[in-house]
């Protein structure tokens, strides 16, 4: 019934007769809970407890404060200096402020204490969540938030919502570890596995880490009281000196592991904490939060050492690598990054090492193999993906999981990968040891082509486009030093001619259209004999990012860019057909990432065409392969780029096109060429030019005589 009605009816029994009342005892945490939520949690909580006093559980209520108890168990109400202070029995009334208690609530209160006082019926450890009973219509499976394993690997422990079952070798039936005040949300285990910690809480209520000795799975003191909401984590010091406690209330808790008594509380995250690590074998411990950063700590003296504020969303996990000498992170931006910890850790001496695109989906675990040569990752997307812990390259995805997995671990022997999930299900892959093996990684193209500025070919003959010649069967003849020449006659027009090509031998075609005074704005392409286009390179993306502040003109040097700072020089950029490479970073907040320069525009790679790019127009840092190259699905898109030109990439030639083509195998093959915006008409003529590749170009200081005083300097440009 609802609160008022129930608090009538205790009036109405309280008149008629103590059987009535007897029978009506108010609940603590029912009932009067509330009323002390409502009325003087204000100034008596665990963050402030004025008077000593704090009326947040039941167990700290019968504490008492600074002038003694609150309460007299056993004795009517009247004995009790909480009653005589909330009804103004007693000066000062409480609460000081506000109305206070009313009639209805004083009597619930009264009832209570008349009753003897008596304890939650969910024991003093229960925190007061009131909430209906919703039975189970059918047989499910809870959800697997946590895997433990025993570092001898005799024992597994595997945490549902409500409670943990332990499997031990040899033994017949499970061990169920149970109590946990709300939903069990994590395990933390002992360097040496002799106590395991199970992470539990009652939202917005309290949190409470429970101490199991695993030797013969006896209950250890359950550290509770300091926070206010649910729990997310915990950590275990090597020397088991010290465990670790975080959660949604923002703070970390360290407590002394033995005596269950907080030591200290480190606070300064805006959000949920998440995921807390101590370091090996120090006491440095690292904390990932919702507020988007991570941060490092000092346990012993409670002081904040750095500050990691590269992720751009909330991250969920970290953890030591099993030196203690690098950090990793993740979480809702995909990413998993790494930086390299210095002996002192404190601020600025702590470099980010690498970035990497994880997943499709936020990162929801991570955890190393025990050799440290593999790193495992979980995330929304439901995969699994394992990565080599040198440079942290992908070495394999596993198939995608049936629902997202929630808890990983390696067992013991590191033979075996354990994956709990959210509907349920354990499942378990043998760890494959070819993963262990030095991956050769392709070496990526560089783009360029040597001899960028190219010396004719002798002049040979002239050739004249004859129509109709488009499509394979119709493409006339050209050799290399030859040049045709054409007319784009009509809309869409399309004028195709044959070559012969060898592997690895190449050759440059270019057009003269524009620069001549056409109307043609050419575009040429390659297509082999069953006229499919010719791939050229694989573009992987290795990074999303996108342009944030305004469009981008076709020519223009400068792109201000998302997750910039993680971006190396002379990596390639391709944003929406264009490839362009990272030439100078960013020199304050109103400045952007500068390309390499062309012809008074940037330099395009890859022969690929400048053009404009909206603001919020997604952008990759890519990495270039040769399209036979197999490479690992990252779950960023790979870009296939084909061997065509609108635009010279350098803009040397304006408009017209330049296209330097190697064969990836020795034939005839075919290029085309068009109006880039399907335009024709009698003054769109063209020539085409075929050549071998060849350098040619010298050099020379810009200035022919220089003057230059003994024992100075002058700069001077070629």
């Amino acid at each position: 019934m609802p609160f008022i009605n129930r608090s009538i009816a205790i009036a109405l029994l309280l008149v008629s007769g103590s059987a009535a009342v007897a029978a009506e005892t108010p609940d603590f945490n029912r009932d009067v809970l509330p009323l002390f939520r409502k009325h003087c949690n204000s100034c008596h909580s665990a963050a402030d407890p004025n008077g000593g006093i704090v009326l947040e559980d039941y167990a700290r209520m019968l504490k008492g404060g600074q002038t003694g108890a609150a309460i007299a168990v056993g004795q009517p109400a009247d004995a009790s200096r909480l009653y005589r202070l909330a009804s103004g029995l007693e000066e000062p009334k409480m609460p000081p402020e506000g109305a206070g208690f009313n009639a209805e609530e004083l009597l619930v209160l009264k009832a209570w204490l008349d009753a003897g006082a008596q304890p939650p019926a969910g024991g003093l450890a229960a925190q007061g969540l009131v909430t209906p009973t919703i039975r189970m219509q059918a047989q499910v499976k809870l959800p697997i938030t946590a895997i433990a394993v025993s570092p001898k690997g005799d024992w597994t422990a595997v945490a549902r919502t409500t409670g943990v079952e332990v499997t031990t070798v040899g033994a017949s039936e499970p061990t169920i570890l149970s109590g946990h005040a709300g939903s069990v949300n994590e395990l933390a285990l002992s360097a040496d596995g002799s106590l395991l910690v199970v992470v539990s809480g009652e939202t917005g209520l309290t949190g409470e880490a429970t101490i199991w000795k695993t030797s013969d799975w006896s209950r250890g003191p359950t550290l509770m009281g300091a926070h206010r909401d649910s729990l997310y984590a915990a950590a275990v010091s090597d020397d088991n000196r010290w465990i670790a406690t975080a959660g949604y209330d923002r703070q970390i808790v360290i407590w002394d592991a033995v005596r269950g008594e907080v030591i200290k509380a480190l606070t300064g995250h805006n959000d949920a904490v998440h995921s807390v690590a101590f370091q090996p074998k120090g006491s440095i411990l690292a904390s990932a939060s919702g507020d988007r950063t991570v941060k490092i700590w000092d346990v012993a003296s409670g002081t904040r050492l750095d500050t990691f504020s590269q992720p751009a969303k909330e991250q969920y996990v970290v953890a030591f690598d099993p030196a203690g000498k690098r950090v990793l992170a993740g979480g809702v931006d995909n990413r998993l990054r790494v930086w390299s910890l210095s002996a002192t850790a404190v601020e600025g001496t702590n470099p980010l090492d690498l970035t990497r695109f994880a997943h499709e989906g936020p990162l929801l675990k991570v955890v190393f193999h025990p050799t440290g040569r593999l790193l495992a990752t979980t995330a929304e997307d439901r995969r699994v993906k394992i990565w080599e812990t040198g440079q942290f390259t992908e070495v394999a995805l596993l198939e995608r999981q049936a629902d997202w997995p929630t808890a990983i671990a390696f067992s013991a022997d590191g033979e075996r990968l354990l994956i709990g999930q959210m509907n349920g299900e354990l499942q378990t892959v043998t760890v494959n040891p070819a993963w262990f093996e030095v991956q050769q990684r392709a070496t990526p193209l560089d783009g360029t082509v040597a001899g960028n500025h190219l010396a004719a070919t002798p002049a040979g003959e002239t050739i004249a486009e004859q129509e109709p010649n488009e499509g394979v069967a119709a493409a006339k003849v050209i050799k290399v030093g030859e040049t045709a020449t054409g007319v784009l006659g009509t809309a869409g027009d399309e004028d195709w001619y044959a070559f012969d090509a060898a592997i690895d031998q190449p050759v440059v075609f270019e057009t003269n259209a524009s620069r001549s005074g056409s109307a043609a704005d050419t575009r040429i392409s390659i297509v082999d004999e069953q006229g499919q286009p010719v791939l050229r390179a694989k573009l992987q993306a290795v990074r999303d990012s996108w342009i944030t502040f305004r469009p981008v003109n076709s020519t223009e040097l400068e792109v201000r860019l998302e997750y910039w700072s993680e971006m190396d020089l002379n990596q390639f950029l391709y944003i929406g057909g264009e490839v362009m490479k990272l030439h100078r970073a960013p020199r304050g907040p109103d400045s952007g990432y500068f390309m390499y320069p062309g012809f008074g525009s940037r330099h395009n790679y890859f022969d690929t065409s400048g053009s404009a790019h909206a603001k919020e127009e997604p952008a990759y840092i890519v990495e270039a392969y040769l399209p036979e190259t197999p490479l690992i699905d990252n779950g960023l898109p790979i870009f296939p780029v084909y061997f065509m030109n609108d635009d010279d990439s350098e803009r040397e030639l304006g408009t017209d096109s330049r296209l330097t083509f190697s064969a990836p195998v020795t034939g005839r093959y075919f290029i085309k060429v068009q109006d880039a915006r399907g335009f024709g008409g009698e003054k769109f003529s063209y020539q085409l030019s075929l050549r071998n590749l060849k350098p040619d170009f010298s050099a020379w200081p810009h200035q022919r005589e220089l003057k230059i005083p003994a024992g100075s300097g002058q700069r001077f440009m070629f």
